[in-house]
């Protein structure tokens, strides 16, 4: 086992499911490995964290993972947290034919054979921890569906303060400038990325069905609201310069995202997540 001393910083990417967060996992698994373990809580409980040696634990430099809040009480060295926040009806829409259109996901068959349509995934969301589960996980109460169960607004409460510690705040949405905003916060050099694990543009979801995420969902709306507010101070904080570096980044960033789609699949393994 690796003897040397604990790093000085420990970064955990807590992923929100379906916010963009592959694309950003295979970065800092590039940049960071092997002293990067991802930890997916959504099939075993955080607290088993906690039976990873502890020298190995001591040498992390990055942790990633479907985590919740929390999980750096598991980690002995300083930790910082960064995050990507979805808009809550666009992912839970996203989380949908996510799963109906991935065949190894685990709710998959159970979809596919009850026929289960979108109204009636909202409506049974709560039992499956999926409601409000951006505020579930950043509040600390759990991670998305291992966790049901409903939430008030002490768990918000919480959220917006956990949040408000976080290094990085970063929006899906606003994926560019979000990972630029990563890119200075953490010192790397240039680098560029291949996105990573899109699902196939979902069909527009129903009146009725936007109303049913929007009632089931008020938490995560709301916190949503709160996130962009922070990330909105932080592009603010960083000035005409970022802009500009989004700008040239974005201009660049086109090249590798062009050639992706053509090249054989052994390829696209290699340059998946790939800092140029």
């Amino acid at each position: 086992m690796n003897a040397r001393p604990a790093t000085n910083r420990c970064i955990i990417f807590l992923h929100l499911p379906k916010t963009g967060g592959v694309t950003l996992r295979r970065t800092l698994k590039w940049k960071y490995a092997p002293e990067m373990l991802n930890f997916e809580t959504l099939t075993k409980p955080a607290e088993s964290l906690g039976e990873v040696p502890l020298s190995e634990r001591r040498n992390l430099r990055v942790l990633t993972g479907h985590l919740h809040y929390g999980v750096h009480d598991y980690i002995p060295q300083r930790c910082e947290y960064i995050t990507l926040v979805r808009e809550p009806i666009a992912r839970v829409v996203s989380y949908y034919y996510y799963i109906l259109g991935h065949a190894k996901h685990w709710r998959h068959a159970e979809l596919v054979r009850s026929g289960t349509s979108l109204n009636d995934f909202i409506r049974t969301s709560a039992e499956r921890g999926l409601e409000n589960d951006q505020t579930r996980m950043l509040s600390g109460r759990g991670a998305g569906e291992l966790d049901a169960g409903s939430l008030g607004r002490k768990a918000l409460d919480e959220a917006k303060r956990n949040l408000e510690r976080f290094l990085v705040v970063g929006l899906t949405e606003r994926f560019d400038e979000s990972f630029i905003l990563i890119r200075r916060a953490l010192g790397w050099k240039f680098p560029l990325y291949v996105t990573a694990n899109v699902s196939t543009r979902p069909k527009p979801a129903s009146e009725t069905a936007v109303e049913l995420i929007r009632e089931r969902n008020q938490l995560d709306l709301e916190l949503y609201e709160f996130a962009c507010g922070l990330f909105s101070a932080a592009i603010e904080h960083q000035g005409e310069s970022l802009r500009r570096e989004v700008a040239v980044f974005q201009a660049l960033n086109r090249v590798p995202n062009m050639i992706r789609p053509h090249t054989p699949a052994p390829v696209r393994r290699l340059l998946r997540g790939l800092p140029l």
